[in-house]
């Protein structure tokens, strides 16, 4: 705000002025004086004045004249004037003093008194104003700069969210015996889902799936630590005991429960399953500590059914065991792995999708392609929420076993010499 408030005195006679000076002059005010309304119109550009005293009768250019060209001027426009006149009290001059622009009319001679009160009040106005003003430049300067806050905050998240996004698999092992089909959703910009494969070696092939509670920011940074963890188990580890540690699922969810206890908050936690499907035998050895479990379809009887499992504790609250269950597969089984962000989405009326219309989904589309029966089980789930938004992440991996090349050459060949011994 500036130092003194500006006044404008207006009057073609010098002792006029001086009488208005000696009646308003106070400290923090600064009074301008000027004797003809081609001056006062000069001054009121060059100063931010609160108020103008404008004598009415005056030669060349009268008050009237005055203000109706300040009112003309954008700039001036706003100024509040008093006329100050000692004629025309009849009604219609006062009438055109506030068709001029005026705000107030006072004649002369002057009550002292009166004068002082009203100049008061303008000044406390133009206080105010000059007030709101500073604040409203504030607030302006406070929105813009978070305005440039948030954007910057929107392009580091949205650097984090593909970070995070290249954390989940983009070409999968073993796709000689294995078809492997994936799905992210993100209900806000960063979630708390991870899932990867991996070869072991050339018989064994590693599959997991993680869930951190709750979603965002915070859910990203603990997923992100998770992948570490679950990295070093596989870098650490050199040659046979790797192999062994990383077929053996309880073993490795143990370990990451350590890992990650006491570097995660109390109040999260992590579920997770981890499966060791063994391309020999064509079975899976498979703990979960506290996940959904995995659907399991069979392509001989055509139906699909939840895995059962026994379930260890999430990782990250209490230590506990994290029995291993052995799930045998025939070739052009199906296995679906999901978090709970599928079975847990709502419609309007709050009902759950859950897993037995995933279930029923499975085994209805199960024959189909697996990227087909991907997007039947994407399909069920957004007609179920129709247009609610999702309220958790969620994440599909589907896998299909496959026959091994060189067997499957062989049978064939075998068919084949056999028809053509046959009379």
């Amino acid at each position: 705000m500036q130092d003194k408030i500006h006044i404008l005195l207006v009057d073609d006679r010098p002792e006029n002025l001086v009488a208005l000076e000696s009646l308003l002059d106070e400290p923090g005010r600064n009074l301008v004086k000027a004797q003809s309304g081609n001056e006062a119109l000069q001054l009121v550009l060059e100063y931010d004045f609160a108020l103008v005293l404008l004598d009415v009768q005056m030669p060349d250019m009268d008050g009237f004249e005055t203000a109706e060209l300040m009112r003309a001027n954008s700039d001036t426009a706003r100024v509040p004037i008093i006329f100050v006149t000692a004629i025309n009290r009849e009604e219609r001059h006062v009438f055109r003093g506030y068709e001029s622009g005026a705000v107030d009319y006072i004649t002369k001679p002057i009550e002292p008194a009166i004068l002082q009160s009203k100049v008061r009040v303008f000044c406390e106005l133009y206080e105010q104003r000059k007030e709101l003003e500073e604040s409203r430049a504030a607030l302006a300067r406070l929105n813009d700069d978070l305005q440039e806050k948030n954007r910057q905050l929107e392009e580091e998240l949205e650097l984090a969210q593909t970070i995070q996004l290249s954390f989940l698999p983009t070409t999968f092992p073993r796709e000689d015996r294995i078809v492997f089909e994936r799905e992210y959703l993100i209900c806000t910009t960063l979630g708390g889902d991870l899932f990867d494969a991996f070869a072991i070696d050339d018989q064994f092939v590693g599959v997991y799936m993680a869930d951190v509670a709750g979603h965002g920011v915070s859910a990203a940074l603990i997923s992100g630590l998770l992948r570490m963890s679950f990295s070093s188990l596989r870098a650490d580890a050199p040659g046979d005991t790797a192999k062994a540690d990383l077929c053996e699922p309880d073993q490795i969810l143990g370990q990451l429960h350590r890992m990650l206890v006491d570097e995660i908050p109390e109040d999260r936690f992590i579920t997770m399953i981890y499966g060791v499907l063994d391309l020999t035998r064509n079975e899976m050895r498979i703990a979960s500590a506290a996940h959904p479990p995995p659907i399991h379809f069979d392509a001989q009887s055509g139906k699909a059914k939840l895995c059962d499992l026994v379930t260890g504790p999430a990782l990250g609250l209490l230590e506990g065991d994290y029995p291993v269950t052995l799930l045998p597969l025939h070739i052009e089984d199906k296995l679906l792995l999901y978090t709970d962000g599928i079975t847990e989405t709502m419609d309007a009326e709050y009902d759950e999708f859950g897993e037995e219309r995933l279930t029923d989904t499975v085994s209805r589309h199960g024959q189909e392609p697996t990227a087909a029966l991907l997007q039947s089980v994407l399909h069920a789930v957004e007609k179920h929420r129709a247009s609610e938004n999702l309220s958790d992440d969620c994440s599909l991996l589907l896998l299909q076993l496959k026959e091994n090349g060189h067997a499957a050459k062989a049978t064939a060949a075998e068919n084949a010499a056999s028809d053509s011994a046959t009379p």
